[in-house]
């Protein structure tokens, strides 16, 4: 049996194959308390390689985005992650 929560880092149960709605108003709240929701709303986009400061900060956000997300998953379901793991946005379309 999988565990249903990650107590190291989250304060909620992880996504299992039950419990999509209440997770996703979890998980939002977790990536807005972290400053990370923009990443995954597209509000905020990759800044071009010309501006190295920025675009060295949005891939942190973004990799953190991606790991958190990624924790946020039963392992049970993280199949579903496969070949996107790196790419929050893409993690969050498919969720």
């Amino acid at each position: 049996m999988s565990d249903n929560t990650n107590s190291s880092s989250l304060a909620f149960p992880v996504l299992s194959a039950h419990n999509y709605s209440t997770w996703k108003s979890d998980i939002q709240a977790f990536l807005r308390s972290k400053g990370l929701y923009c990443i995954v709303a597209g509000s905020v986009s990759k800044p071009g390689s010309t501006e190295a400061e920025k675009l060295e900060a949005y891939l942190d956000k973004a990799d953190r985005t991606a790991g958190i997300l990624s924790l946020a998953v039963d392992k049970d379901q993280r199949v579903h992650l496969a070949g996107i793991e790196d790419d929050p946005v893409k993690i969050w379309a498919k969720l």
